[in-house]
């Protein structure tokens, strides 16, 4: 009985336990990450951002890299062969415009009229200088010209054309290119890629022969190099081994004023004073040789027959005739018949007889605001003559002393055009009146 009332007992406390409820196991769904507007922008930025350095970088360095070349492209004007006129480094060129660059530049000319003289020529300037240096037998056939231009093509076509000014004396380099490389190029391009390492103006590996495109930066330096080099700019003279100054402790002091320097003038000779008449108007060699660089030969030309005209007198045979004939179309005015009698009259009564030349001394070509001149150097030597005085044409409205039998003068020349003539011509006048260096040979009497 007591068993019993005590099994009872533990069931009674069993039924008044209270049972803990079960934990119900919860998970909390994670939400996907969002990307929101603004980030997407700021990562575009910052791409955008990295592309615009990289790209303001590469320009800056490639800027910088042919900053000089550059620069020298607009001194000589040579930026105005470009479609666009701007030698900006970074630019590419298509076939058709690098064949104008390279050809004008080392032609030293910005008109194909100028060096290719045909009945009829293409409307196209482009393809005028294309014909022109196939013409001449520089141009390749099989060239697309709208095709951008690559750095071999352009090397290949300027050193056809050093090679002609140097008739041939350059030599080739063995090349050490592959032979699948070489074997795109014919045995004559061969031969051309060969004088263009011996130039200096591309390695001896096989990089070069990659069909890399060029830039305008590039072409600036090939072109610059080798018209420095081989005076290019400079017309050319037959007799006359001239090269381009480039080393700064050889040139003049004031050798900014001119577009470059040549070796046959002494630098007293540059450095004598630019006369400024009319400030306005004044320009600088430099500043004349952009727009009348490609006179200079013709202007030499002129100068110096004009000069062995009047600086070659012999009063035994000269006449009114012959003197007139000689000088009619080399000065800027009709002469007065009347002017040339009285100076052959002269010359007659006091047995003048002179002999001389005279030698352009350009690059000195500048504008004084008020005519345009060329610095000249004159000498003559006086083999008889009862007078000391008025010895050249142009001297009678002034009273010229000339000192001495051999006599050394350094003048600037007046010259002009005219409408009918596109050629520089000579203002008569009395060129000691126009010295640009003192000498006590020459007096100027009141």
């Amino acid at each position: 009985m007591e068993r019993k009332k005590q099994r009872q007992q533990r069931q009674l406390n069993r039924t008044h336990v209270k049972k803990s409820p079960k934990k119900v196991k919860t998970t909390v769904k994670k939400s996907s990450p969002q990307i929101s507007i603004f980030t997407v922008l700021l990562i575009i930025m910052l791409i955008a951002a990295c592309v615009g350095v990289y790209f303001g970088a590469r320009y800056l360095v490639i800027t910088l890299m042919y900053k000089e070349y550059t620069d020298k492209m607009y001194e000589y004007g040579y930026n105005e062969l470009y479609i666009n006129k701007k030698a900006t480094a970074t630019e590419k060129v298509t076939n058709a415009e690098m064949i104008r660059v390279v050809l004008g530049t080392l032609k030293n000319t910005k008109n194909i009229e100028n060096i290719y003289h045909l009945a009829s020529v293409d409307n196209s300037d482009l393809h005028n200088w294309y014909n022109y240096s196939k013409d001449i037998g520089i141009g390749p056939d099989d060239l697309e010209l709208d095709k951008q231009a690559t750095v071999i093509d352009a090397v290949m076509l300027a050193t056809k054309i050093i090679d002609g000014i140097k008739e041939d004396e350059i030599k080739s380099t063995t090349l050490k290119m592959s032979v699948s490389k070489l074997k795109e190029y014919s045995k004559e391009e061969q031969k051309i890629i060969a004088k263009a390492v011996t130039l200096g103006v591309i390695k001896n590996k096989d990089s070069v022969l990659s069909g890399k495109e060029i830039l305008k930066g590039e072409l600036n330096k090939l072109l610059i190099s080798l018209a420095e080099t081989y005076a290019t700019m400079h017309y050319n003279k037959a007799d006359e081994d001239i090269d381009i100054v480039t080393k700064k402790e050889d040139m003049p002091t004031n050798y900014k004023e001119y577009p470059y320097i040549v070796n046959n003038i002494s630098k007293d000779t540059y450095e004598q004073e630019l006369k400024v008449q009319y400030t306005p108007n004044f320009k600088t060699p430099k500043e004349v040789y952009k727009t009348m660089g490609y006179l200079y030969s013709q202007t030499d030309y002129m100068l110096t027959s004009y000069f062995n005209t009047i600086l070659n007198i012999d009063y035994e045979t000269i006449t009114t005739k012959i003197f007139l004939d000689k000088i009619a179309k080399e000065v800027v005015y009709e002469i007065d018949e009347s002017d040339v009698e009285e100076y052959v009259q002269y010359v007659k009564d006091n047995k003048i007889k002179i002999k001389g030349e005279a030698t352009p001394l350009l690059p000195i070509m500048y504008n004084t605001g008020e005519t345009l001149v060329v610095r000249t150097k004159i000498t003559f030597k006086v083999l008889n003559s009862d007078t000391e005085y008025n010895l050249l044409f142009g001297d009678e409205e002034q009273k010229i002393k000339y000192v001495g039998n051999e006599i050394t003068m350094y003048v600037d020349v007046p010259v002009g055009g005219t409408f009918n003539s596109k050629s520089l011509l000579v203002y008569i006048n009395c060129m000691a009146m126009n010295l640009s260096k003192p000498t006590t040979a020459v007096v100027i009497e009141e």
